[in-house]
C-alpha cells in the first residue's frame, strides 16, 4: 500500500510540473527556449531535461527548475553504451513528457544518451587541441594560430579512469590531422576519432607593389614585404638576395614571390645580334648570331649562325656573346 501511495505521490507531482510547465510555455515561450544537446549522459535512472537541455534566454524565476526535474524516459539499461533516439522519436517523447511546454524545445537530428561516464563536447576537444600543439610547437602560439577545426561532435568516456589522448603528426604550415585515441587506466586504445585543423604561420613575404609582366626587372622599389600566412604559400619563397632579377610569368600586385618566379637578369634578349664563339683547343671562331631566345648570364641559349643559318645552343658569357665547343 505504502509503495502505491508514493508511485502515486510521484504520478501527482510530475502532472503537476507538467500543468505548471505547460502554462509557463504559453506565457513565456518566445522570451527563452531550452536547446536539446546532441550527445549527454545521465547519473539516474531517468532521463531529464537537466540532462540533456541548455537553457537560452532569461526564464521566470523557478520554471526551469520545475521543467528540470521532470523525468522524461528511463536511462539506458546498460551503463556506458550509449543509446541513439532520433528527432521524430525525440520529439515524441518530449511531446508525452511535457505537453505544450516541448515546444520550448529546440531539437538535434539525433540525441545520443549514455548511462554514467562523461562526454566531452567540441568546444572541450578544440580547447585541448590548442593546448597540446602549442605545447609541443611553441612558436605557434607566437607566430601563427589555429582555425577551421573539423573535430567530433563529442566523444563518450564509460568511466573515470578512461582518458582521450591526442596524437599529432609533424607541425607545418597547412591542414594537419589528428587522432583522438581514447585509452583505459592501462594504456591500451579502446577507440579512435579523427580530425583535422588549419595551421597558420605568418612570415614576412616579399610582394609586389605593382603588376609585373613576364620580362620586367625587379627594382627595390617594386618590393613591399608584408607579413602572409604560410600555409597558403605553394613554393619556397625568394629571400630577397642576389640579381640583379627579372620575373618569369606575370605577378599581380600584392601577390608574393617565389624563387620560382624569377631570374637573373636576361644580359642577352632576343632578336638581337651578338658574337658567337666556337673554342676548342686548337681554334678560337668569332661569328655573328642571332639570338632566338632571351638568356642571362650563363645559360644556354638557341642562337641561328648568320652565315650557315643554322640553330644551334650556345651559353651566355657577357650582355654581347654567346659560346660554344
Amino acid at each position: 500500500m505504502r509503495n502505491v501511495r508514493l508511485l502515486n505521490l510521484t504520478l501527482l507531482i510530475t502532472i503537476n510540473l507538467i500543468i505548471t510547465a505547460t502554462t509557463y510555455a504559453h506565457s513565456f515561450g518566445n522570451s527563452w527556449q531550452i536547446q536539446i544537446k546532441d550527445a549527454a549522459v545521465t547519473n539516474s535512472e531517468y532521463v531529464t531535461l537537466e540532462d540533456i537541455g541548455k537553457v537560452y534566454g532569461n526564464p521566470p524565476n523557478g520554471v526551469w527548475e520545475k521543467l528540470a526535474i521532470i523525468p522524461l524516459w528511463p536511462a539506458p539499461k546498460t551503463p556506458g553504451t550509449p543509446m541513439r533516439i532520433n528527432k521524430p522519436k525525440l520529439e515524441q517523447a518530449l511531446k508525452q513528457s511535457l505537453g505544450d511546454a516541448a515546444s520550448l524545445c529546440i531539437l538535434p537530428s539525433n540525441l545520443v544518451i549514455q548511462k554514467n561516464g562523461s562526454v566531452i563536447y567540441e568546444d572541450e576537444l578544440r580547447k585541448r587541441t590548442q593546448k597540446a600543439i602549442e605545447k609541443a610547437y611553441p612558436a605557434i602560439a607566437s607566430e601563427g594560430d589555429l582555425s577551421s577545426y573539423h573535430l567530433p561532435a563529442y566523444i563518450f568516456l564509460e568511466n573515470d579512469t578512461q582518458t582521450v589522448e591526442i596524437v599529432l603528426p609533424p607541425i607545418s604550415a597547412k591542414r594537419i590531422s589528428l587522432q583522438f585515441v581514447v585509452k583505459d587506466l592501462t594504456g591500451n586504445s579502446i577507440r579512435q576519432y579523427t580530425g583535422t585543423v588549419l595551421v597558420s604561420i605568418w612570415h614576412l613575404a616579399p610582394t609586389v607593389n605593382k603588376p609585373l609582366n613576364k620580362g620586367d626587372y625587379i627594382e627595390p622599389t617594386n618590393i613591399t614585404w608584408i607579413k602572409k600566412n604560410i600555409a597558403f604559400f605553394k613554393d619556397s619563397l625568394w629571400d630577397g638576395k642576389g640579381g640583379p632579377w627579372q620575373v618569369k610569368r606575370a605577378i599581380g600586385a600584392g601577390q608574393p614571390i617565389y624563387q620560382t618566379d624569377i631570374e637573373q637578369l636576361a644580359l642577352i634578349k632576343k632578336d638581337h645580334v651578338i658574337d658567337l664563339v666556337y673554342k676548342n683547343k686548337c681554334v678560337v671562331l668569332k661569328i655573328k648570331a642571332k639570338a632566338l631566345e632571351e638568356g642571362p648570364l650563363g645559360k644556354t641559349i638557341k642562337v641561328q649562325n648568320l652565315q650557315s643559318n643554322k640553330t644551334i645552343y650556345a651559353r651566355v658569357k657577357d650582355s654581347n656573346t654567346v659560346e660554344t665547343e
